[in-house]
């Protein structure tokens, strides 16, 4: 058996011989992931069908320590069943029983930062540095980002339309409502600064600066979120 596992494939792709040689001779599935902002309620349900009944604490808790790991989500879930049983669970059992089993990847981090949760920032970052994330890989999310809201500044200051500019940027409809509602956070020559700590950051990865890299991506990701 050949098992194809592929990352988000876009509409277009899906219509190329590529991908429909595939699908007469094989099965496609679609696996959608669980947005963080609907975590709380898959566990909560998850829980329920267990028999637990947790508090809001402990549900958001829970969906703090395994975001981005559904397979954690799951086992850490029998845990407590075994652990506590049917019935009642506030916050404090859970932080007894729960691990930190959080999964993020580079894009969650851009995200996060967009839509201003420095505390989730800064969470993430903890997460990519303990799992061995290598760190040009996190600079390259960041700077592909700030590089479009750069990009979107300078096209709003200059009185362009800015879903023109993002549908040329080649934006994701999904991502527009995102990055509509972070341009204007900063002013476009803090968004062009934040280019050169990129580069900055950058140098510290390469070893050319004796900076953290890991703390220079704290300082960017807390000028956008903040």
């Amino acid at each position: 058996m050949l098992l194809l596992i592929l990352p988000k494939i876009e509409r277009q792709q899906l219509a190329r011989k590529w991908f429909k040689a595939i699908e007469r001779v094989g099965v496609t599935v679609q696996v959608w992931p669980v947005e963080h902002t609907q975590l709380p309620r898959w566990i909560e349900q998850r829980l329920r069908q267990a028999g637990i009944q947790p508090s809001r604490d402990a549900v958001q808790l829970l969906a703090e320590r395994v975001e981005g790991n559904l397979l954690a989500a799951n086992q850490e879930i029998e845990k407590l069943l075994l652990l506590h049983g049917e019935g009642p669970l506030d916050a404090g059992a859970l932080t007894d029983a729960v691990a930190d089993s959080a999964r993020y990847d580079v894009f969650d981090l851009a995200d996060a930062a967009l839509n201003g949760e420095l505390a989730r920032c800064l969470h993430i970052l903890e997460g990519l540095h303990g799992e061995d994330i290598a760190a040009p890989v996190v600079l390259w999310a960041l700077h592909r980002t700030i590089s479009q809201l750069a990009g979107l500044a300078v096209a709003s200051a200059q009185g362009r339309n800015i879903d023109q500019a993002m549908t040329k940027a080649g934006v994701w409809d999904k991502r527009k409502p995102l990055l509509r509602r972070a341009v204007t956070r900063l002013q476009p020559a803090q968004w062009l600064a934040l280019l050169n700590d990129c580069q900055a950051a950058d140098a510290a990865a390469k070893g050319a600066d004796p900076r953290d890299p890991w703390l220079l991506f704290e300082q960017i990701v807390s000028r956008i979120a903040a």
